[in-house]
Order: structure tokens, then C-alpha cells, then sequence
């Protein structure tokens, strides 16, 4: 038979055990005696045993009683830390936060919001997902994270956003290329070159800054920085790609007139996510402070 051990019904049991007295626990539990001493009969009849050795002169445990006090205080410990678990979890407090990120994205500026995050809330796992070029918006579309790391401007909509960095753009060539003695260029001067392309949507800002007909493509960032350095093309992209990969024969130059790139922290303007929101609060206030 399935005894249903309820917590009031415990912290009752617990009460009548301690105090050893039905009068002072039924004061302490804000019932009427009578009240109580039937809860704890009725307890006794669904266990099939006698918790309690009562007199007109004393109330002790027996020894079931002595076994049920010692499991009731840790099931009522139990309970009471699930429901915190709970609680902080619906206030974003606990729990695992994805975060989705593209080359460049885990840059200083996120890496600091990230560390605030999770001195604000160590009961949050953040797991780093790393996600390509192709997908601007590093996994929240997909749903197969709660916050992006994603690049503005990039047409996406429906986006609750947080700048954080700005990066401008640079054009990466081989250090055997003409225009390597320049010192900076305009985004005129990169119109008839030909562009090692990318495999990325037609609104992102790589597109945007390599507007010309690619003579060679790559799938993923090391192999686009290869066909750059042996000479195959040349390609604008962010300033931040040329901190993270330092590829022999390759060389870095500013741009002028094309639009920086802005990191930000994004999630689904429709997303309740209270994991989500806090780590954008965070990053509005590590923003701000900069």
C-alpha cells in the first residue's frame, strides 16, 4: 500500500517529536490539539505502526518513531530545497544558459559579460556553442541556444540586441599582394579585386563588405584565410579575425568607407528565457561601465 507522506503531515510529526508535548506543538503549528493529536493517529494508521508512547504523565517516540523523525527532517529538507531550486530557477538565478557564438565572436568585450554573468549567478552553467559564418544568427533561430553572440547589422528581426564591441572592417591578402604597401584603402580600391567568397547568407556582413564575384570559395574560417594567403583573393573582414588567427603569409590592411561590425548579445524578443534576460541585463550594465 502507497503511504503518502505530505510535508505538512511531516513538519507536524517533526513538531509533536520535538516538543514531546501535544499542547506546545499544536501551539507552535498554529492548530487545535485535538486537531492535531487525530493527525498524528491517522499518520499511525496509514504506516500500520505506533509512532508515538503516550500517558497521562508523558509522550515518547518509539523506536518507528525514532527512525520516521530522522527520515521526516531529511524529506522536509528535501522538499524545501527543491522548491528553492525551483524558485531560483524561474527568477533566473540557476540552471544552464546556452550561449552561441561565431568565429570572432568570444572576443574580450563578451568574455567580460560572461565573467560578470557568472559571478552574478554561480548557480549557472553557461555552455558555448560555437556555430559558423552561415547562421548570423548563432543559434537562435534553430533554438539551439538561449543567447547569441551575433553580428549588427545583419537583418535579422525580432531580436532583442545589446552592443558590446565594435570592430571595423580590414582587408585580409597575401603578403605577397600590390596592395600590401598601402598603408590604409578605400572600399573603391576593392571593387575589381578578385574575393575569396564565403558560403554565408546574402544579408550578412561579409557579403555586405565583399560585394564582387568570388574566384574561389571556402566552407569555414581557416580555409578562407588559406586561399587568402597563398594569393587566390583577398576579402574584408573584422578586425577581430586578424587577433584570433595568425596565418603565415598573410597580411591585414584598414578599410575606410564600409560599415563596422558591432558585437551584441542577442535572444528572441518573444523569449521569457529569465536566464537569457539576466545575462542581457548584465551585458547592458558591463556596457554601460565602459
Amino acid at each position: 500500500m502507497i503511504v503518502d507522506l505530505g510535508t505538512r503531515m511531516l513538519r507536524q510529526f517533526i513538531v509533536v517529536a520535538e516538543e514531546l508535548n501535544f499542547t506546545r506543538a499544536a501551539a507552535r503549528v498554529f492548530v487545535a490539539q485535538q486537531a492535531l493529536s487525530q493527525q498524528v493517529r491517522r499518520l499511525e494508521a496509514d504506516l500500520g505502526v505506533q509512532l508515538f508512547e503516550r500517558n497521562t504523565r508523558q509522550v515518547s517516540l518509539t523506536p518507528a518513531g525514532e527512525v520516521l523523525l530522522a527520515d521526516a527532517r531529511r524529506l522536509v529538507a528535501d522538499a524545501d530545497a527543491a522548491v528553492e531550486r525551483v524558485r531560483r530557477a524561474a527568477a533566473g538565478k540557476s540552471g544552464l544558459l546556452r550561449l552561441g557564438f561565431a568565429p570572432g565572436g568570444m572576443r574580450e568585450a563578451t568574455r567580460t559579460v560572461v565573467a560578470a554573468f557568472e559571478r552574478a549567478y554561480p548557480e549557472v552553467e553557461v555552455q558555448l556553442v560555437e556555430s559558423g559564418w552561415d547562421d548570423p544568427s548563432t543559434g537562435l533561430r534553430s533554438g539551439a541556444c538561449d543567447v547569441g553572440v551575433v553580428a549588427l547589422p545583419n537583418g535579422l528581426s525580432g531580436l532583442d540586441t545589446v552592443p558590446i564591441d565594435t570592430w571595423p572592417p580590414c582587408l585580409a591578402q597575401s603578403k605577397d599582394h600590390p596592395l600590401t604597401s598601402a598603408a590604409a584603402l578605400t572600399a573603391e580600391d576593392l571593387v575589381h579585386l578578385p574575393v575569396v567568397g564565403y558560403e554565408v547568407p546574402a544579408d550578412s556582413f561579409y557579403t555586405r563588405w565583399n560585394p564582387g564575384r568570388p574566384v574561389v570559395r571556402a566552407r569555414s574560417t581557416p580555409a578562407w584565410l588559406a586561399a587568402v594567403a597563398t594569393g587566390r583573393g583577398v576579402g574584408v573582414v573584422s578586425a577581430a579575425i586578424q587577433h584570433l588567427y595568425d596565418f603565415p603569409n598573410l597580411d591585414y590592411r584598414p578599410v575606410t568607407g564600409l560599415p563596422a561590425l558591432t558585437l551584441a548579445f542577442a535572444v528572441k524578443a518573444e523569449d521569457p528565457n529569465p536566464l537569457a534576460r539576466q545575462l542581457l541585463r548584465v551585458a547592458r550594465a558591463q556596457h554601460h561601465r565602459s
